[in-house]
């Protein structure tokens, strides 16, 4: 993901919805350039000024406190599933980026090869939440040990690069990512026979990483189409 970040004459540099600033300073750290974080948690908003250069509280679900056409990159990691209006998030996108810039968008992938075999088997694809109190979407049937991720919407490759097309907006990269790293797997309390399950999971993972349509998230660069800039 982070070869998506051109090292390139950039001003401002922002990660929506930023999170504690993990990425955010790994961003900092390929660009050379200081990263401002956005963030509606106050408590990831401190852990995140430790990281990177300023970070902003604001409500992603409402505006993005820029200029119009004042940023040159933005960064959303893991957000457009999170939100209540997708459309508003676009167009918020698009306002706040230079005619120039551009912005690197993830998210989880309905069509992961995981979830297709999920949904054959007649269950609920991973990230998908029928329910907030309860652990119901795969084998399980308990109550939430976590509280839950809030995913309002999902996307399949051809979803998202639909989305981007009709706000006008030009692809310029698409990839696909993993998601059963080994942290994760490290925190199964399970047998050994469904830590190796999970083990040879991860394998395929990492292939499947490599075919955006089958990978666990995509990620996409765009930039605003010149019909766009025109109308903006």
């Amino acid at each position: 993901m982070l070869g998506l970040f051109e090292q390139q004459d950039i001003d401002c540099v922002v990660d929506i919805g930023c999170g504690d600033g993990t990425i955010s300073s790994l961003i900092q750290d390929r660009v050379k350039r200081p990263v401002v974080g956005v963030d509606v948690s106050v408590v990831a908003a401190k852990r995140a000024k430790a990281r990177i250069s300023d970070v902003v509280v604001a409500d992603l679900n409402r505006s993005l406190p820029f200029r119009p056409e004042s940023i040159d990159v933005i960064f959303c990691g893991s957000v457009i599933e999170h939100v209540f209006d997708v459309d508003n998030l676009m167009d918020e996108i698009l306002s706040a980026m230079k005619n120039d810039g551009y912005c690197v968008l993830t998210t989880p992938n309905l069509a992961w090869w995981v979830n297709r075999l999920l949904v054959l088997a007649g269950l609920n694809p991973l990230f998908s939440e029928p329910s907030y109190r309860y652990d119901i979407a795969g084998i399980a049937k308990r109550k939430r040990p976590d509280a839950p991720a809030g995913h309002l919407h999902l996307f399949t490759t051809r979803t998202l690069k639909k989305l981007l097309d009709v706000y006008g907006c030009e692809l310029s990269a698409i990839g696909g990512s993993t998601i059963m790293e080994r942290h994760i797997i490290d925190r199964l309390e399970s047998s050994r026979k469904i830590r190796t399950v999970a083990f040879v999971a991860g394998v395929f993972d990492r292939i499947a990483a490599k075919f955006p349509t089958i990978a666990a998230e995509v990620i996409v660069r765009f930039r605003k189409s010149e019909s766009v800039q025109n109308v903006i």
